[in-house]
């Protein structure tokens, strides 16, 4: 989490500041947001974060984190699946897509440019 934390503080000083910051994974994005706190820096006011897992500690901070949503369990199936074929001497399969969702919560909102622009 500092590696989160100092990244952001780097985000921060850049001159234009972003608006958004998109994190690998949920810890990451929640190092991000404390990083943010400690500047001041208003979240989503300010700059919107989001995390990437969707875990359930994720939804329950105090700012619930918005987060992508990934099949975990459909990924670990198809990835057994993959090994089990390479170790039985078949070829693996051809990649596989599987949807994911984005779940808006409290630390995202329309770029500080857009508010109050009509749709």
């Amino acid at each position: 989490m500092t590696e989160a934390r100092d990244a952001m503080r780097r985000l921060l000083a850049l001159r234009p500041r972003p608006t958004a910051a998109l994190s690998v994974n949920d810890v990451l994005a929640l190092g991000a947001l404390f990083e943010c706190r400690a500047a001041g820096v208003d979240v989503p006011g300010e700059i919107s974060i989001t995390g990437f897992d969707d875990f359930d500690f994720a939804r329950n901070v105090a700012s619930p984190l918005t987060a992508v949503r990934d099949p975990t369990v459909e990924m670990g199936r198809g990835a057994a699946e993959q090994l089990l074929l390479r170790l039985s001497g078949q070829p693996a399969l051809h990649a596989t897509l599987l949807p994911v969702a984005i779940m808006p919560r409290g630390t995202t909102s329309p770029a500080p440019s857009d508010r109050g622009a009509s749709s």
